[in-house]
């Protein structure tokens, strides 16, 4: 039998850029299939999963080979929603597009508040180490929720907006153009308003500009443009792949 810490110890000695690599094909395959055999009710799972897990692995930060700041993790996951919400408005519908926001942060705030709930008993002495395991991880929510919350809304909106206007304008042609275009202005501005919001403004001790702009805004937004390409061969797949049981919600 595999023991998973085992496991995880062999994969952190592996490239970050190769793990970088399998977590974002991982991510779109896993959105393809959840889409073909669930329709938009699969693409509503992904996006309020992939907004907790996200929110989560923020909060942790890696070095790469190809820059020497570190660089913040989660944004597999938080570019995976803008190919959702692309995937989304282009062949299910603008309203759908919109109403997948929402469940996002419907579903982190539940479970934001489902945790606070645990974490508000008193912990015994043999399981005090487990308990400040997870007020490290989920004390910081309020302020990643509403940093996510406001950076999110913004980006979000845009990216289904510009992405119908993009549409309209080409009259239905150029999908790579649309689909790319929409996600660097809707990641760009994610990236900049969460990082902003949260680092220099929401924590009890706040980080130097200086910081936030390499680690958070510069660093991770070159790992979203290439994302964003990724993005677009997924938006392509999705025109390849027969869904014969769309669930319609």
């Amino acid at each position: 039998m595999v023991n998973l810490l085992d496991f995880l110890s062999f994969l952190q000695t592996q490239s970050p850029i190769g793990l970088f690599l399998g977590q974002a094909l991982c991510c779109g395959v896993l959105i393809l299939l959840l889409f073909h055999y669930w329709g938009p009710l699969g693409l509503y799972i992904y996006g309020a999963l992939a907004t907790i897990a996200g929110n989560i692995a923020v909060l942790k930060i890696v070095t790469f080979p190809f820059y020497e700041k570190p660089i913040a993790l989660g944004t597999v996951l938080f570019m995976s929603l803008f190919l959702c919400s692309d995937m989304m408005n282009e062949y299910v519908g603008r309203k759908q597009a919109l109403r997948l926001i929402w469940v996002g942060f419907i579903s982190y705030f539940v479970f934001s508040l489902f945790m606070y709930g645990i974490l508000s008993y008193a912990p015994i002495d043999e399981n005090l180490d487990i308990h400040n395991a997870l007020s490290l991880l989920f004390i910081p929510a309020p302020a990643i929720f509403c940093a996510s919350l406001t950076a999110y809304f913004i980006s979000q909106y845009a990216d289904v907006v510009l992405y119908n206007l993009l549409r309209q304008a080409t009259h239905g042609k150029y999908l790579w153009l649309r689909s790319s275009l929409s996600t660097l202005f809707g990641a760009f501005l994610d990236n900049t308003v969460f990082s902003f919001l949260l680092w220099c403004v929401f924590m009890p001790i706040p980080k130097g500009f200086e910081e936030v702009f390499w680690t958070y805004i510069v660093g991770v937004f070159i790992l979203r443009i290439f994302l964003s390409v990724l993005n677009v061969i997924f938006m392509y797949g999705v025109k390849k792949i027969p869904f014969n049981h769309r669930i319609e919600i």
